[in-house]
């Protein structure tokens, strides 16, 4: 039902019956940076081969469009894998991001919506 493509990157296809196709992608530690939402996720390169290795730079056919992104510890390399901003993308000119923050023990303290 599910099929994974690795690399740096790893981005996890869910389709259930008669819905829309979604792809999940992760970053190396496991981590949910981007889904995708659209009708067709296949693309058309000539041999009717869906490659993801490249994501999410594809060839043409696809009509996927980002709902939401995750960024982590700010951006930084630290380990501490939390969720510090949430973006959803409602439609092509609505945004809402959420952005979180932690105190030394990595509770959240903070939970702000930016307009």
């Amino acid at each position: 039902m599910a099929s994974i493509t690795w690399a740096v990157w790893r981005a996890l296809r869910t389709q259930a019956r008669s819905a829309q196709p979604t792809r999940t992608v992760y970053d190396p530690e496991g981590r949910v940076t981007a889904t995708w939402m659209g009708t067709n996720d296949v693309p058309n390169d000539g041999g009717g081969t869906a490659c993801w290795c490249q994501w999410p730079q594809f060839s043409g056919g696809v009509d996927l469009v980002q709902i939401s992104a995750n960024v982590y510890d700010s951006g930084s390399d630290q380990s501490d894998a939390l969720l510090t901003t949430l973006t959803k993308y409602q439609d092509g000119t609505t945004t809402r991001v959420w952005t979180y923050g932690y105190d030394y023990r990595d509770r959240q303290t903070s939970h702000f919506r930016a307009c």
